[in-house]
């Protein structure tokens, strides 16, 4: 009865509210997981590899197999440090980023278990831990240790999450959540916690220290310090956009925020809630992976859309971008919007330039170019600007 009691209230005071606007940025493609430090943004996108996004200038930087020595375009798992970018892939390891040059780690030239990288947590800029389809990586000062599913009861792990008490949180997707702390591994699952199911999604904590763990089924509030599980946010207990939460996030006034699978949902401390949509706001996408809330208080999504920004002010960053192609798959014309004097090239996806084989409007000087493709066979190619020493790549599809 305590339960249904603390429900009762809950809905009845839950109000709606409107406040900010959401503004898409210039990274329109799938968008899987969003980070950033200072005014930088980083992006793993799902076919168009790691993309780099200039706050206070709009400028987009595309790091994809067009421009780097990558393997493949398809990164689900973004995080930055001081000195160095970490970006994990579907089903080939991880790079780094680190004095402009992009390094690659996978089971063969490094003693990282799994090619499927879904999460980092850094603590501090010498140890990172790294969650894997194959079990958990710590780097320390360049040693690696490996914990496997003898050891922390779980091997695909999905999620990690460093808390204010520097104890870190493993999500799964069939063990439950482990914490790490003082070097022992503690797991709470279904049979043995208040958890609704094994399946870890997303993981964070509050200001005070109550872990929010998303699961499959809703989002579990637990308080460590008392091993007490509180309450369930799902779809019956609370006005949320889904109860399948990708991401959980706060702002500095409190405010929460889950990027759910069917929009994001966001509710103050007042209990206003506000359910965003791609049909009631200027979200490019309902599907919305990723989510990162960075130092002025702006909440960036990854979205299947792209990416956009949510700010409770009318002062907007400059999210532009340099490249944009429409329609998109294209038949036969192609319009391109590039910077002033920048070289447009066309390539397939062996690499090789098929640009003698369209016609481009002779107008380079301009900012909008017509791109005749129709001689071109089906399938995906990649338009690369580049200005200077600066390229910048998009891909399409030829129908």
């Amino acid at each position: 009865m305590k339960f249904i009691s603390l429900l009762l209230l809950f809905v009845s005071l839950a109000t709606f509210g409107q406040s900010g606007v959401w503004t898409r940025t210039g990274i329109v493609d799938s968008t899987i997981s969003i980070t950033g430090s200072g005014n930088s943004i980083w992006a793993a996108t799902q076919n168009n590899g790691v993309q780099h996004l200039e706050i206070n200038t709009g400028n987009l930087t595309i790091y994809n197999q067009v421009n780097t020595g990558f393997i493949t375009n398809d990164f689900r798992s973004i995080a930055v440090s001081p000195t160095t970018v970490y970006a994990g892939t579907f089903d080939n390891g991880y790079y780094t980023y680190f004095n402009s040059e992009w390094t690659h780690y996978d089971t063969l030239n490094s003693p990282l278990p799994g090619m499927q990288v879904n999460d980092f947590c850094l603590f501090n800029d010498s140890i990172i831990f790294i969650a894997t389809d194959q079990g958990l990586v710590k780097i320390e000062n360049a040693t690696w240790t490996i914990f496997d599913s003898t050891i922390i009861a779980a091997k695909k792990l999905t999620c990690l999450y460093k808390d204010n008490s520097n104890r870190l949180w493993i999500g799964s997707k069939y063990h439950g959540v482990t914490k790490l702390e003082d070097g022992i591994f503690t797991n709470y699952n279904y049979e043995n916690a208040g958890i609704n199911n094994d399946w870890i999604r997303a993981i964070s904590s509050n200001s005070v220290g109550l872990m929010f763990i998303a699961d499959y089924l809703g989002v579990n509030t637990y308080q460590p310090e008392t091993d007490d599980w509180l309450f369930v946010y799902n779809t019956f207990t609370a006005p949320m956009s889904s109860e399948r939460v990708n991401k959980i996030g706060f702002q500095q006034n409190g405010t929460l925020w889950f990027a759910t699978h069917i929009g994001v949902t966001s509710a103050d401390t007042s209990n206003f809630w506000n359910q965003y949509y791609d049909y009631n706001s200027n979200l490019p996408h309902n599907v919305t992976d990723g989510l990162y809330i960075d130092d002025a208080d702006r909440v960036w999504v990854a979205t299947y859309g792209g990416v956009a920004v949510f700010t409770n002010t009318n002062e907007l960053p400059a999210t532009t971008t340099q490249l944009f192609l429409s329609p998109n798959p294209c038949n036969n014309l192609l319009s391109v919007s590039a910077n002033p004097s920048s070289e447009i090239t066309i390539y397939n996806l062996q690499g090789a330039s098929v640009t003698k084989d369209v016609k481009i409007a002779e107008n380079f000087g301009e900012q909008i170019l017509t791109v005749d493709v129709t001689s071109l066979p089906t399938g995906m190619y990649w338009v690369v600007m580049t200005t200077g020493e600066t390229s910048v790549a998009q891909a399409f599809i030829k129908k």
